[in-house]
């Protein structure tokens, strides 16, 4: 259940910009997930080793009741894994879970598209310090929504398992910078689609092309095994046993998801599109193009970002302990 997909924003936001036809959506076939695989059930692993043991045994208890519990939430455990390290595992691929119901027969029953982000403006040069109405993308009231879900007691578990794997997920995605903005400026009106349309490779003498957005998806790696997930929560935790006074300051004080999409959105522009000086070959006809002719990132681009993706990983989890736990403090 591991294939490729097009970016929630490919899906539901290429048509409306009126110049693509089918053959142009070919051109963007970016890892759809937020930190990849990979990294989703990275930061569930994080999260689970801050719960304390009450929350993890009302989340194990919860997710046994979801559809899905004996099948797509066992991917990859081994078969006879005890518990509770079975339900360790099951909830890091609860965090997955609505990346593996966005196609197939089972998207018309569970997928939301566009669940899966807000696209903040960044305007280069603007400066605001925080950002115009969205154009698009409802994260922030549906971690609200799927948080009051999981936390009704009065809900079927059912319902609260499914819950719970969309608080799992989009609190991953929206700690991703590219899944809370969008570049807005004259030759991009209606927006990149967070990184979806600007064509970059990592370095000059790198011969693969890839969009942004793949790039900061992909900077936790790719690996669907766990062993991959285990060694990043591991070098994660070792790094940042507490977190640096920034990022404690925000986990203090910034407690709602549009504060968090507005963090990602300032890294964004900052960081991410540098201000708008973030050098790009933008495709909109779906015509392959040579790696000759796509610019490359600035030296030490990617290092940093990675310094970044850790940091935002750590506090993401941070948060979603706090949260599935707040009947448990």
């Amino acid at each position: 259940m591991h294939p490729a997909r097009l970016d929630s924003r490919c899906l539901t936001s290429l048509w409306r910009l009126g110049t693509f036809s089918f053959f142009a959506l070919l051109a963007f076939v970016p890892p759809a997930r937020a930190w990849n695989w990979e990294g989703h059930r990275t930061i569930a692993l994080l999260a689970w080793e801050h719960m304390n043991a009450r929350t993890r045994a009302e989340v194990g208890a919860v997710l046994h009741h979801h559809p899905h519990a004996d099948d797509l939430l066992m991917e990859d455990i081994p078969p006879g894994t005890p518990s509770p390290a079975r339900e360790r595992l099951m909830f890091a691929n609860a965090a997955n879970w609505p990346d593996m119901v966005r196609s197939g027969a089972l998207a018309k029953l569970y997928s939301h598209a566009d669940w899966h982000y807000v696209n903040l403006p960044v305007v280069p040069g603007d400066p605001a310090p925080v950002p115009g109405p969205a154009l698009a993308g409802e994260i922030i009231p549906q971690i609200r929504a799927n948080t009051t879900a999981y936390l009704d007691l009065r809900a079927e578990l059912a319902d609260r398992a499914i819950a719970l794997c969309w608080v799992a997920h989009l609190i991953s995605d929206i700690h991703q910078p590219l899944h809370a903005a969008t570049l807005v400026q004259d030759d991009l009106k209606q927006g990149d689609l967070g990184g979806n349309l600007l064509l970059v490779r990592y370095e000059a003498d790198a011969k693969t092309v890839m969009n942004l957005h793949a790039v900061w998806d992909s900077l936790l790696g790719t690996s669907y095994a766990f062993s991959g997930a285990e060694n990043d929560a591991a070098r994660i935790l070792a790094a940042y046993p507490t977190l640096p006074e920034k990022e404690a300051q925000q986990l203090a004080t910034d407690t709602t998801p549009y504060q968090w999409a507005i963090e990602s959105w300032q890294i964004a522009k900052d960081s991410v599109y540098l201000d708008g000086q973030i050098p790009y070959l933008l495709s909109i006809r779906g015509e392959k193009q040579a790696a000759h002719d796509v610019p490359a990132l600035p030296d030490g681009y990617r290092k940093r970002a990675r310094a970044i993706a850790d940091l935002r990983v750590a506090l993401a989890a941070l948060r979603l302990s706090r949260v599935l736990g707040y009947r448990h403090p």
